[in-house]
């Protein structure tokens, strides 16, 4: 592996979740370097301009371990950017925890060089009141605590980290923040969305921590993990400074005109109290009032220390070509 942050172009890659987001970025990214790169997923009709990216799509279910193990055989690099984030409850855990696991045995039984994978800031246990921030890559994690999303990826990292250590798999973990931009469900569509909508997104004043991170400057973190000798078996946070959620929804609200609206704190809080009394189901749950009122600090010193690694594009400049991909596709 080169030590500039590049992966040799004779490496061949897999990168599961390559439908998805950042899987889908990943894939193309790193096929214009020129890398022999599979492709996976189970909705590979949706992104059939990968292929003229020039990246081999496979259709692959990663509960499928016999699937799983034929997408491995041959790879030197696995990316493993698949995940689930919302939908069936039921599949959160099969998929974040087993699955991880199972993908992990496989690419260390099969010869698999190095698996990067994508983790998420959401996995910290949350520090007490008054703790020492920023919060650094040593802090536990939390599997026990969180929404579902946060708790299985905790889990899933924790039980991938125990795999490649028995095996003697290197395995880096990122764990990046909120990652926006170009084709972003969650935090560029969906945030535009509801903003521009007349959506109460906000709680309270707005004050909460932001943890942005522009997604071309992810695929450069994402990259230098595979490269990099010294990423065998570490994590790595990777995000920018704290904005608040106001300034953050508020980019949006300029393509609409409109400001983010908020919800009064006391309100949220009865919401989420009413959440928990069976039959009730209103549109807010205590991962998003934790979420939206956070007033953490991530470190990414070791990144930048141990990698190289700094937002190459930047929060300004990556919302400014956000804005221009909405406005280009219709969004706004």
């Amino acid at each position: 592996m080169h030590g500039d942050g590049r992966l040799p172009v004779e490496t061949r890659v897999l990168v599961t979740g390559a439908t998805g987001f950042i899987g889908g970025h990943l894939a193309e990214r790193l096929a214009g370097d020129g890398l022999a790169v599979t492709g996976t997923g189970r909705r590979i009709d949706e992104v059939r301009w990968l292929e003229e990216a020039g990246v081999r799509l496979r259709r692959a279910d990663l509960l499928d371990r016999e699937a799983v193990r034929e997408l491995v055989a041959g790879r030197e690099v696995v990316f493993h950017a698949a995940g689930w984030l919302y939908g069936d409850p039921e599949q959160a855990r099969p998929v974040n925890v087993e699955a991880t696991a199972d993908l992990v045995r496989i690419c260390a039984e099969e010869g698999v060089r190095r698996v990067v994978h994508v983790s998420t800031l959401g996995a910290y246990r949350r520090p007490d009141p008054g703790a020492e921030l920023p919060i650094e890559e040593s802090h536990p994690l939390s599997p026990d605590a969180g929404g579902l999303y946060q708790r299985t990826k905790a889990e899933g990292e924790m039980r991938a980290r125990s795999v490649a250590g028995e095996r003697g798999l290197e395995l880096t973990v990122a764990r990046p923040g909120m990652v926006f931009g170009p084709r972003a469900d969650t935090w560029t569509v969906g945030m535009c969305r509801a903003v521009c909508g007349g959506k109460r997104v906000l709680i309270g004043d707005g004050g909460g921590h932001f943890h942005p991170l522009y997604v071309d400057d992810l695929m450069d973190a994402l990259v230098a993990c595979a490269a990099s000798p010294a990423a065998a078996g570490e994590a790595y946070n990777f995000c920018e400074d704290p904005v608040t959620f106001r300034s953050y929804l508020s980019e949006y609200g300029e393509l609409c005109g409109r400001e983010p609206k908020a919800l009064p704190t006391w309100v949220a809080r009865l919401m989420v109290a009413a959440n928990r009394i069976p039959g009730v189901d209103v549109p807010l749950d205590e991962t998003w009032l934790n979420l939206a009122t956070n007033r953490l600090r991530f470190s990414t010193r070791k990144a930048r220390g141990e990698l190289g690694w700094s937002p190459e594009v930047g929060y300004e400049r990556g919302m400014e070509l956000t804005k221009e991909w909405l406005r280009a596709e219709g969004h706004v």
